[in-house]
Parts: structure tokens; C-alpha cells; sequence
């Protein structure tokens, strides 16, 4: 059979063995009967199989019996299975995901976000906790208005930093579709009383004050 960016492919014994004049060949274990996915990380699961390939070069060699080969002695040789390098993974913890236990406000202030559809941007507006306006950064990339807010300082707590993220990509996304955006809402809907009046801001009130 064929492989892309090989040439034939030959397959002997546990392992999988490609040989082509270029690039050159490589040789990897069998990996169709293991359970999927194996490694709770892509990068751990890549670093293993590194370990088990071999490069043979043969580039520049157009003899097709020196070519078949090579494939042959590359399939022949043992390749340990993934199982026994398991035993080297580093410890993790699995944590399952949960709602946090109480909100607690960032102290430096609060973010409204106003896409203008006209325009193609995004209006982010920062006010202190006591409701006064400060800051208003404009763009139209999510990641760079959250890094200019980053930079200013208008964000101190880390679950803050992953809300605006979050409403940002929101903003954008209703930007590049047309959907409706509704700040703390399910992007592209809204909720009951902001339908039946229309002519009101689509934005999260501002917090009532205390007197």
C-alpha cells in the first residue's frame, strides 16, 4: 500500500517499514490493535514513538532490490511495544472539571464588551468596581485586546483573565458570522426579555451601586 510522502509500504512482522529513495525509511511499531487514546498527552504519546524509529538513508538510491532490501531487515528487527516504555510517563493528576465555588470580583473593575457590526471591531470597556469608566481598547482580534487589558494591568485574578478570554472569542466569532452576541449569554441567542425589547442594550447592565 501507499503512504503519504513514502513509497511503497511493506509491512512484516509487529512493525511498519516504508522504503523510498526519498525521503528516507522509516521504521515504527504497529500501533492498530493498542487502545486509543492510550497517553492523556499528544506530547508524551509523540515523545514515545520517537523513541522507536530508525532512519535508514537512502536517498539518491534508485536500486529497487536494494530498496526492498532494506525495507526487509527494517521489518525484521524486534520493535519494543508502547506499553513497555509506559512505565516511564511522568505522575499526573486527572482532575475532573467543576464550577467554581463562589465568584469572587476582581478588585481592579469590570468589562463591558460592545462588537460593532458595522465597523468589523470590537469596543471593550473597563470600569472600576465602583462603575466608573477608565479604559476603552479597540480591535478586532480578541487575543490582542486581551493582551493590551493584560499589559495595563486592568485584570488580577487568573479566573477574570479566562472570563474576558472567553467573551472576547464570543465577540469575535459573532463578529465573523453575524450571530448575535449577548455578554454572560450562548453566543448567537437571547435571552427571553432581551427579545421582547429589542430597542435595549444587548450588554450587561452595570452593576447597582451601593448608596
Amino acid at each position: 500500500m501507499l503512504a503519504e510522502g513514502f513509497g511503497d509500504l511493506e509491512t512484516e512482522g509487529c512493525g511498519y517499514c516504508a522504503a523510498a529513495s526519498d525521503p528516507p525509511v522509516v521504521q515504527l511499531q504497529d500501533l492498530s490493535e493498542r487502545p486509543w487514546p492510550p497517553y492523556p498527552g499528544e506530547y508524551l504519546l509523540g515523545n514515545l514513538l520517537r523513541e522507536q524509529v530508525e532512519v535508514v538513508n537512502l536517498v539518491g538510491v534508485t536500486d529497487i532490490e536494494f530498496i526492498l532490501q532494506a525495507v526487509r531487515e527494517c521489518g525484521s528487527r524486534a520493535v519494543p511495544p508502547l506499553s513497555d516504555c509506559a512505565a516511564d510517563a511522568p505522575a499526573f493528576e486527572r482532575i475532573q472539571a467543576r464550577a467554581p465555588k463562589r465568584l469572587k470580583l476582581d478588585p481592579a473593575g469590570f468589562f463591558i464588551l460592545l462588537p460593532q457590526f458595522e465597523k468589523g471591531m470590537i469596543i471593550c470597556e473597563h470600569y472600576t468596581s465602583d462603575g466608573r469608566l477608565t479604559h476603552v481598547i479597540e480591535g478586532r482580534r480578541a487575543s490582542f485586546i486581551a493582551a493590551t487589558a493584560v499589559e495595563r494591568g486592568l485584570i488580577s485574578q487568573l479566573d477574570h483573565a479566562a472570563y474576558l478570554g472567553r467573551e472576547l472569542a464570543k465577540a469575535e466569532i459573532a463578529l465573523a458570522t453575524g450571530a448575535v452576541y449577548e455578554q454572560d449569554a450562548a453566543l448567537g441567542s437571547l435571552p427571553p426579555e432581551a427579545a421582547a425589547n429589542p430597542e435595549e442594550s444587548s450588554c450587561s447592565p452595570l452593576p447597582q451601586m451601593a448608596t
